[in-house]
Parts: C-alpha cells; sequence; structure tokens
C-alpha cells in the first residue's frame, strides 16, 4: 500500500512538472482572485483568509473520485477492480490523499504570497491556529465525501465530473464564505466553519453547536457516500454494464 502510495505520489510530481506552466499561470490567477477578495472584504480578511485557503484546498474533493472513476473507465480498467479483492475505496481514498497533499503544498505556497504581498498578520496564538487547522482539515473531508457522492454516479452517468465545474464557484459566493444562500449553506460545511472561526479569533472559544453540525455533516456525508457506492455498484451490475468498464 505504501509503495503504491509513492508510485501515485510520483506520478503525480512528474505531472506537474510536466504542465508546471499551466498550473502556474492557473494559480496565478487564484492569488489575484483572493488578493482582491481579500482586500475589498477587509473587516473580514483574517477569516477570510482562512476560509479562501480552505475552499482552495477542497476544490478538488468535489470532482476527483469522479475524475478518477472516469479515467479507469476510459481505459477499461475498472472491471478489474471491481473483480480484484483490493477495495475500490482504497483505490479512491490513495489517489485523493495525494491529491490533497498536492492541493495543501499549492495552497501554502498561494496564501504565503497573499500574506507577504497584502502585509497581513494574522495574530493567532498556536492553539487557535491548530484548532482552526483542524475545523479546516474536516471541512476538506467533508468536501472530498460530497465529491464521492457526485463520484458513484460515474458509475452509470458519463461527465458526471463537469457537475462540480458548477459548484466551485456557487461554493465560493453562496455557501457562507461570502454570502449565505441557505440551500447551500446547509448542503455545505463553510458556514459552519466561518461561525467557528470567527468565534476561535474573537472569543479563543469553540461553539458547540457549530461543532456538533459539522460531525453530524462528516457522519452524514460518509454514509451517504458509501450508500451511493453501493446503489450505483449494483445498477451497475444489474444493467449489464459492468463488463463496458
Amino acid at each position: 500500500m505504501i509503495l503504491n502510495y509513492y508510485i501515485e505520489l510520483r506520478r503525480s510530481i512528474l505531472e506537474f512538472k510536466n504542465f508546471k506552466i499551466n498550473i502556474i499561470f492557473a494559480n496565478l490567477g487564484y492569488i489575484i482572485l483572493f488578493m482582491g477578495l481579500i482586500d475589498f472584504f477587509d473587516n473580514e480578511r483574517k477569516s477570510l483568509f482562512f476560509l479562501l485557503f480552505t475552499w482552495y484546498w477542497s476544490l478538488h474533493g468535489l470532482d476527483s473520485t469522479a475524475f478518477i472513476l472516469e479515467e479507469e473507465i476510459e481505459y477499461r480498467t475498472l472491471f478489474n477492480i471491481l473483480s480484484s479483492k483490493v477495495s475500490i475505496f482504497s483505490i479512491i481514498a490513495m489517489r485523493n490523499l495525494i491529491q490533497i497533499f498536492m492541493d495543501f503544498m499549492k495552497g501554502c505556497i498561494i496564501f504565503i504570497i497573499i500574506a507577504i504581498v497584502l502585509n497581513m498578520s494574522l495574530n493567532v496564538s498556536l492553539s487557535q491556529f491548530l484548532l482552526i487547522f483542524i475545523f479546516i482539515i474536516t471541512t476538506t473531508i467533508i468536501m472530498y465525501l460530497i465529491g464521492g457522492i457526485i463520484g458513484s454516479f460515474a458509475l452509470v452517468y458519463k461527465r458526471i465530473s463537469s457537475l462540480s465545474g458548477v459548484l466551485y464557484y456557487v461554493i465560493l459566493f453562496f455557501s457562507g464564505i461570502f454570502y449565505e444562500v441557505k440551500v447551500f449553506s446547509v448542503l455545505f460545511p463553510f458556514t459552519v466553519l466561518n461561525n467557528i472561526i470567527i468565534s476561535l479569533l474573537n472569543n479563543n472559544k469553540i461553539p458547540m453547536n457549530s461543532v456538533i453540525i459539522i460531525c453530524f455533516q462528516l457522519i452524514g456525508y460518509l454514509s451517504l457516500m458509501f450508500l451511493s457506492f453501493k446503489i450505483n455498484c449494483r445498477r451497475l451490475y444489474r444493467e449489464g454494464k459492468i463488463l463496458h468498464v
């Protein structure tokens, strides 16, 4: 398992090197966007800094699983995976962990640049930072679980990953980072994360009601992901499509 993880990590690093110009310019666009947003919402810049980092870090969580399955279907290797003793969840988890690691490294570079250019001083204690980081990780995991639910439909529908492209900026602007639309703030964990970050920064306290909500979201989406995979795998076998993937 560790060897496979190392091989996949090397593959991702080589892919990064091959497309480094594209990746650099794409992330330069994010730097400009984030700097503009942080500067415009100046009164909330500290909490916004952490929220935008979380959004960037968790961004690929929405489409990573779908891309993995679509790639396996394209190369006609999914049937072998489903027929093997290796769980499909372990393969997806391994590749998602690599995606999380790569996005974390890129995110750190981007937000260090932003902090330097905007001359930001976060003024947070080590305990505050660690607590905020724990909830950022939790939010990122939830986003990958949501992506797992979306991705499970790649087993029966083509190009389901395109749905994630629509959700990226819906989540950024309407899920509680900037504006709160009720349906999106309930579905996605950013409103809860925002409440936790603001409470920690201003009062050095963790709002337990928000913690309970984010824990329910974590457990709920984990259960839904397993259920959606079970339903879509069953449908794949029932409709006789298994030999075509």
